[in-house]
């Protein structure tokens, strides 16, 4: 049987959905990652497809989800950016990989946190049902680009200035 639980966020670029099946297939339909967010499913078997392991629960307890989600979403960001098929998974395709997904947009400079949610539950009607992980994700404001290194370059900036003084 076909693996087709899982829908285009970014339509040949970015893709979420339910745990996907070892082995050869997800490379035949085109994709180059997978990231697997599901603690209780970490395959290894995809050839040709590089996966990204990055379990986390599917709790209550957002501090441990932010904690596998963000870099795993940085990840798949820049999986994107490069020209990369990306799909992010979890057991059902509905919580973490719709964490890491909005997270991943939210890098991308899709929208504000609001603005991501709502576009992957568009996408996919029952992602982010966890109130913790989507209520949280709803509070980022619009993410400017490059914000995280313009932020690191003005300190640096700030820093030689005090040198010289």
């Amino acid at each position: 049987m076909a693996y087709r639980d899982y829908v285009a966020i970014i339509p040949g670029k970015l893709y979420q959905g339910s745990a996907p099946p070892e082995g050869g297939e997800l490379h035949a339909l085109g994709f180059d990652v997978v990231v697997l967010t599901a603690e209780e499913y970490q395959p290894n078997y995809f050839p040709g497809v590089q996966a990204i392991h990055a379990p986390f629960d599917d709790s209550f307890n957002l501090k441990q989800g932010l904690r596998g989600a963000v870099p795993a979403a940085r990840l798949v960001a820049a999986a994107v950016r490069a020209g990369g098929r990306v799909l992010v998974t979890c057991h059902m395709g509905l919580n973490r990989s719709g964490l890491v997904t909005a997270l991943a947009l939210w890098e991308l400079g899709a929208g504000t946190g609001a603005q991501v949610v709502e576009q992957v539950k568009a996408a996919r009607r029952f992602a982010l049902n966890n109130p913790i992980f989507a209520n949280w994700l709803r509070t980022l404001p619009l993410r400017e680009a490059g914000a995280v290194r313009k932020a690191a370059r003005a300190k640096l900036t700030a820093r030689r200035a005090a040198e010289v003084l």
